[in-house]
């Protein structure tokens, strides 16, 4: 990779400048709505347009240091940005985190073989199962589907389970209260949060006739906080994301002749990019707390809320640093 920055000249030149971006001069997001206060159902007006702040500015300034022989440049650039995101998802209600799933209930009822099966096949079309009595059932002949493997179970009555996993319950008590209605229920408008910060300086020496060189050194460093980034798009699951990159570069051009001329290089680049969960590392034993056979922590620093997938929910956690 060739990586061309700019040189001082025998004039001093400069400019500064800023980029503004702001949500007052911004529309909103098509599918983002007003959120709800989830405890008296009102609207809060101005809540579908997230909040949107961004600011880039620097300055540059080159010049001689000595006339025809030694020049400067150097330059500043920075970014400033909060930006509010509309990340939809469904969450459970507090009713169904008590295990209460009564309202996917259709009235409409179906049996799983089909039209002609079996009459204990008869369920509702919300209809939940225990899954610890769940089986391959093949459908007999006569039916719709007769040939076919099937899941079948004992239907957990009324849909209420009233047997929750202690871990389930832990893991319940994680998802934030639904704050729209329809689906999904849940708008995440957390801002990301960025953080950047440019600078660089050069020096050319004009040895002679036929010798220049340069030096070169350039920093970079950015702060992110992306709710977005980690394994779940819920708040307070996000990761912290920092980069700092540094590189020095040096050059001589040596001319032979009209004919002929050598170039050496020599440089060095070192990245240093951290990416972590928001939350981390929690309280010391957290990850034990959940009490899952064989689920430790690799370490202090590492204490994390592990990963829950759920098939029609969100997910919750922003931590893979478990044995």
């Amino acid at each position: 990779m060739n990586l061309v920055t700019k040189s001082g000249s025998n004039q001093l030149h400069g400019d500064a400048y800023e980029f503004i971006r702001n949500d007052v001069m911004d529309a909103r997001n098509f599918f983002a709505t007003n959120q709800t206060n989830p405890l008296t159902g009102v609207e809060i007006p101005d809540s579908a347009r997230p909040e949107y702040r961004r600011n880039q500015f620097g300055f540059s300034l080159g010049g001689p240091i000595r006339k025809d022989k030694t020049f400067f440049f150097g330059y500043y650039d920075a970014l400033r940005e909060i930006k509010g995101l509309s990340l939809t998802n469904l969450v459970p209600t507090d009713v169904e985190k008590a295990g209460n799933f009564s309202n996917v209930l259709t009235g409409q009822t179906i049996n799983l073989c089909g039209a002609g099966g079996p009459a204990n096949l008869n369920f509702d079309t919300g209809q939940l199962f225990n899954p610890g009595t769940e089986s391959l059932f093949t459908c007999p002949a006569g039916s719709a589907n007769s040939g076919s493997t099937i899941l079948a179970g004992n239907p957990v009555p009324g849909n209420i389970i009233t047997n929750l996993d202690p871990v389930a319950q832990k893991v319940l008590a994680a998802f934030p209260e639904p704050n729209r209605p329809g689906f999904p229920n849940y708008v995440n408008q957390t801002p990301r949060d960025r953080s950047d910060n440019q600078f660089g300086g050069r020096i050319d020496q004009s040895i002679s006739e036929k010798d220049q060189f340069f030096a070169r050194y350039l920093f970079g460093q950015s702060n992110i906080t992306d709710p977005s980034a980690g394994y779940t798009t819920l708040p307070g699951f996000g990761d912290q994301i920092f980069f700092r990159g540094q590189n020095v570069s040096t050059g001589w051009i040596h001319t032979f002749g009209p004919h002929l001329l050598n170039e050496a290089r020599a440089g060095f680049q070192r990245n240093n990019p951290v990416d972590n969960c928001q939350a981390c590392p929690r309280a010391q034993g957290f990850i034990d707390s959940f009490g899952i056979k064989n689920l430790h922590s690799l370490g202090p620093a590492l204490e994390g809320f592990p990963y829950f997938s759920f098939v029609n929910y969100a997910g919750v956690g922003g931590c893979a640093t478990q044995k």
